[in-house]
């Protein structure tokens, strides 16, 4: 789970939610700067933040796809809104 994974310590939707709300790292991730870095070396980033939390059970590929989700019902709260 997303939301109960670490104890006391953030978890890893915390994690990911801190990252995001960082406007300069949303930009990132919206491909707005000119760092040309991937959305796989943009989850690496995030990975990290999660191993240095004692948090090792997610991949890449499940950081992508749940970033990808939430912004998917962001846009459908938005629309329905």
């Amino acid at each position: 789970r997303w939301d109960n994974d670490n104890g006391d310590k953030p978890s890893s939707i915390q994690i990911l939610i801190n990252w995001l709300t960082d406007v300069s790292n949303y930009s990132r991730w919206k491909g707005g700067d000119s760092s040309g870095k991937t959305k796989e070396v943009l989850c690496s980033e995030i990975r990290e933040i999660m191993v240095e939390n004692d948090i090792t059970n997610w991949s890449n590929g499940d950081i992508c796809s749940k970033i990808q989700y939430l912004h998917d019902k962001f846009k459908d709260v938005t629309d329905f809104l």
